[in-house]
């Protein structure tokens, strides 16, 4: 998130909103379809290979070995097909669609090198080298565009980091075993009905939780549009990483305490996750109504003070997603995946509906709506769902109106400062000036209770989570 924060920032400042709006746009069509074809493949085959390795059948284990190598590879050919035409149909030059569409090839191939490496030894090694792709594919971009490369740029250092990994993995697939030739076949029809799974999940989540709007704003507004709208989603998108972190961290133990049967431990593990991401959702979105605009004008230039409205509008769906994050994890991780899939499906209907009625008209605004709306769909179909569970059940109005109060008069001093100071200036005072007044007032508001913290404290890194801690027992 960092590398791709610091990419957006340098394509604004050399090429524009119009060109981030291109950059972005192009990078979302990229990651749709590969995300829900690809990945989709790629999660179905570690699972389907995982429980052959487990079940000791290595005569199967070879034929899905042979069949996720050969899926992903037909798989990926079709798609760089498929993205050179929808090429040649825009205004791009083809070259720039070229270097899409090798990257998405070369990226089909590494996942399929993936299914192999972790079925047999697990995500680290895997997620090491990919966190590296990741990280140095928009650096290089960074460079590229600095160099006078363009939009183009920016996918030609994708593709350097994708070639890298790809690379990688082909050192590290090495290790694994081979296994016995000759196999029957595995029946295709529930290898398809997983995979199919895994395209709608994906799907509904590159709608709901990524940026669909862009295509519509695309379709029906302006380039600078896509551009300021792309902005605002990127500066919202790094605080819903973080919660997003904590909801993954907390997932391992609502599996582990639903498997042990310990119904009641369940209920605490999710009700503190609740309160803890609702009270820390309130808070980031106080403060990014009251910096976010110096924010977005000290990263992105003051062309984009126009986009402070979109802002302010966009950071609102953090509530929703913070609810939807913490209940998501309690039925993905008690195994019923359709509670969730049936949520996002709605809210995926309701963002493209939404998009339809509003975009034409009021261009990037009404993509805002149309974001912050999906994401109450989304929450309000999984509270409805768990309305019977003890940690929503429980909740209280304190639980968002005791940090609203704190948040809201830290928000309103930090706002002051940033009005009266230019926005390099205004966004490390604001935040110094949020920060203490915050402090000062959670004490006397009581925005987390003890257990709550040392919940928090316990899913955060070491020396992170023992300052949450201790700020919280002085709370």
């Amino acid at each position: 998130m960092v590398s791709a924060l610091a990419l957006s920032v340098v394509v604004s400042r050399v090429l524009g909103a119009e060109g981030l709006g291109l950059q972005s746009l192009l990078s979302y069509v990229q990651a749709l379809v590969l995300n829900t074809f690809v990945l989709s493949l790629t999660q179905a085959g570690i699972q389907l290979l995982s429980a052959a390795r487990g079940a000791g059948d290595d005569r199967s284990l070879h034929w899905l070995r042979v069949w996720s190598l050969r899926a992903h590879v037909v798989t990926g050919v079709v798609l760089a097909a498929g993205l050179l035409g929808l090429g040649a149909l825009r205004d791009e030059p083809l070259l720039l669609w070229g270097v899409i569409a090798g990257t998405a090839l070369v990226d089909a191939l590494a996942y399929a090198l993936t299914v192999r490496v972790v079925a047999f030894d697990g995500w680290s090694r895997v997620s090491q080298r990919r966190l590296v792709s990741q990280g140095a594919g928009p650096l290089l971009g960074v460079v590229a565009v600095l160099g006078g490369l363009g939009v183009t740029g920016v996918f030609v250092g994708q593709a350097v980091g994708s070639l890298y990994l790809l690379g990688a993995l082909l050192v590290l697939q090495r290790r694994v075993p081979g296994t016995p030739r000759a196999g029957p076949p595995v029946p295709l029809r529930p290898v398809a009905r997983l995979w199919l799974g895994f395209v709608a999940s994906l799907a509904l989540a590159q709608v709901v939780e990524r940026r669909v709007e862009l295509v519509f704003i695309d379709l029906f507004g302006t380039a600078r549009d896509v551009g300021l709208f792309a902005a605002c989603f990127t500066l919202v998108s790094v605080a819903v990483a973080v919660m997003a972190a904590v909801t993954g961290a907390a997932m391992p133990a609502v599996a582990r305490t639903h498997a042990a049967g310990g119904a009641d431990r369940l209920s605490a593990v999710v009700g503190r996750a609740l309160r803890v991401l609702l009270a820390v959702g309130v808070v980031l979105v106080a403060g990014f109504l009251a910096l976010g605009p110096s924010l977005l004008v000290a990263l992105y230039g003051a062309s984009f003070g126009e986009a402070a409205p979109l802002l302010r509008g966009l950071c609102l769906l953090l509530l929703p997603a913070t609810t939807a994050g913490a209940l998501g994890a309690y039925w993905l991780g008690t195994g019923r995946v359709a509670v969730a899939v049936r949520a996002a499906a709605l809210a995926a209907l309701v963002d493209v509906g939404a998009c339809l009625a509003l975009v034409p008209g009021l261009g990037a605004a009404g993509a805002v709506v149309a974001a912050v709306s999906a994401q109450v769909a989304y929450a309000g179909a999984l509270l409805v769902a768990s309305r019977d569970l003890p940690p929503v059940r429980d909740l209280r109005v304190g639980v968002l109106l005791r940090p609203a109060v704190a948040a809201g008069v830290a928000g309103l001093v930090a706002g002051a400062v940033a009005a009266a100071t230019p926005p390099w200036v205004a966004v490390p005072l604001g935040a110094v000036a949020f920060a203490v007044v915050l402090l000062l007032l959670a004490p006397r508001v009581g925005v987390l209770g003890r257990d709550d913290a040392a919940w928090l404290a316990g899913v955060l890194p070491a020396r992170t989570g023992g300052l949450a801690l201790r700020l919280a027992r002085r709370a």
